[in-house]
Formats: C-alpha cells, sequence, structure tokens
C-alpha cells in the first residue's frame, strides 16, 4: 500500500513537467529560466517529454503494485 502511494506521488511530479511538451510557452513560468533560442526550447520539450515518460511509467507500476 505504501509503495504504491510513493509511486504515485512521484509519478505525478515527473507528469507535472510535460506540461511544457504541450505548451512551451509556459517554460519560462514553470522553470524560471528564459528561453533564448530554438535550440534550448527543444531541449527543454525533450526533458519535459521524458519526464512525462517515466511519469507514466511510474504510473503503471503502481496500478500493477496494486
Amino acid at each position: 500500500m505504501l509503495s504504491t502511494a510513493l509511486l504515485l506521488v512521484v509519478a505525478v511530479l515527473n507528469l507535472v513537467p510535460g506540461i511544457v511538451a504541450l505548451r512551451p510557452q509556459r517554460t519560462e513560468a514553470l522553470y524560471g529560466i528564459a528561453v533564448d533560442g530554438p535550440a534550448l526550447a527543444l531541449a527543454m520539450r525533450h526533458r519535459a517529454v521524458l519526464l512525462a515518460l517515466v511519469g507514466v511509467l511510474l504510473a503503471l507500476a503502481a496500478h500493477d503494485d496494486a
């Protein structure tokens, strides 16, 4: 029970940066850094997608653990 709850908490924490993948204009508000060029914008979106993927996998692990 505790492991499922912990997995879900960490999953949510990893899913939150996924907002940047869907709404790149929120990068500065969420991370507090200015996106100066297209390369940094792409890197931040890539980071957001990877963290969201980890969050989805953690949520699936929590579901499998239950």
